[in-house]
């Protein structure tokens, strides 16, 4: 192994690779174990044998006991099945790969795959670049601003209209739309926070009944924009209190919804329900439409959609402020005979960290 390792610091030296790009080495096995890392902290000796997304903190390899290639969703991984088809045809592959880690954070990483032989065993070495910011950007631009600027249309065609004839209507249109857009840059604002650790709660006590009202007239909203109906219902009692930061669980719950109105059809009653399990509550958002199978495995990755491009932060973030934090889980079950629904459960107290 110090002759492999001598070896492996000979490829990286001679080429220069870390100094022009800024990358991280990695030499794996015929059984995809890493048998080489350029990063310091981690022990090069014959006992270091995790795989790639051990090391990339893989949220399916982190919440597995086995690790890496042991999780359900593992078959469809990109980064292991396309080091598996170099090793097969022995030629070079260059795969953009994107994981979910263990922290809810996404994970855009650009790999470079080149087989080569050494003491007559076979090798793969991996240059992976991470890509995470350039992408989002191209998200960012794609949804964030297109988005926007639809918004922002409408609302200078009312403005236009009501210059010419000022209808109540109208106004009510107009305040619709305004508090669209600024939802929605609240909404950019609290993730590039949360994706930074920079977000801080604000947490209250409130009526989980007084919640619901706050957030439904801008969930109804949403539905009749797209030509769809919700229906709320909560089991709990009236007097019901949370304590949370009802702000940031309106925006879950708004990208539940959001996510459940673009994906059903024309018309279709969105259903948004609310129960108590003990100390724990629960939102579900329903919609008649199942989620491709071949999609359900990336549902909560950065910029995956079944939706096509332009889709595929709603569910990201929802996973992203749910869990880290507002210390909840957040899933799904979908199937052609039940559609969809999105599930959140969240503590009917969350716990005050220490900073």
């Amino acid at each position: 192994m110090t002759d492999f390792s001598q070896f492996a610091e000979q490829i990286i030296d001679k080429a220069q690779l870390l100094q022009e790009t800024q990358s991280t080495f990695i030499i794996v096995d015929d059984n995809l174990n890493i048998r080489y890392i350029n990063t310091k902290e981690v022990t090069q000796d014959t006992s270091f044998c995790v795989k790639p997304g051990d090391f990339l903190h893989c949220k399916n390899a982190m919440s597995s006991e086995h690790g890496c290639g042991t999780s359900q969703n593992c078959a469809c991984c990109k980064l292991r099945n396309t080091v598996k088809h170099v090793f097969r045809t022995n030629t070079a592959a260059n795969e953009e790969v994107v994981l979910s880690t263990d922290n809810n954070q996404k994970l855009v990483i650009q790999g470079n795959m080149t087989p080569f032989d050494f003491n007559g065993n076979h090798y793969v070495a991996i240059l992976v670049l991470n890509r995470g910011e350039q992408v989002r950007a191209g998200i960012m631009d794609r949804i964030f601003f297109h988005d926007m600027l639809n918004l922002a249309g409408a609302l200078n065609g009312l403005v236009e209209m009501m210059s010419d004839t000022p209808d109540p209507l109208l106004i009510g249109e107009v305040k619709k739309l305004t508090n669209q857009i600024v939802e929605e840059l609240c909404q950019q604002r609290d993730l590039s926070h949360a994706e930074g650790g920079r977000l801080h709660l604000d947490l209250n006590e409130t009526l989980l009944s007084d919640f619901l009202s706050y957030s439904q007239p801008l969930l109804t909203s949403l539905a009749e924009t797209h030509e769809r109906q919700i229906s709320v219902e909560c089991e709990a009692d009236d007097q019901y209190i949370i304590y949370t930061d009802y702000k940031i669980l309106h925006r879950v719950l708004l990208n539940m919804v959001k996510n459940a109105v673009e994906a059903s059809a024309s018309h279709e009653v969105v259903q948004i329900k609310v129960k108590t399990e003990g100390d724990m509550v629960v939102f579900s958002v329903h919609n008649s439409i199942a989620i491709p199978k071949e999609i359900q495995p990336e549902v909560f990755l950065y910029g995956i959609s079944s939706k096509g491009t332009g889709h595929g932060l709603g569910t990201y973030s929802m996973k992203l402020f749910g869990e880290n934090y507002l210390q909840g889980t957040v899933w799904f079950h979908s199937n052609e005979t039940d559609g969809t629904t999105f599930y959140l459960r969240i503590p009917q107290r969350i716990l005050e960290l220490s900073k």
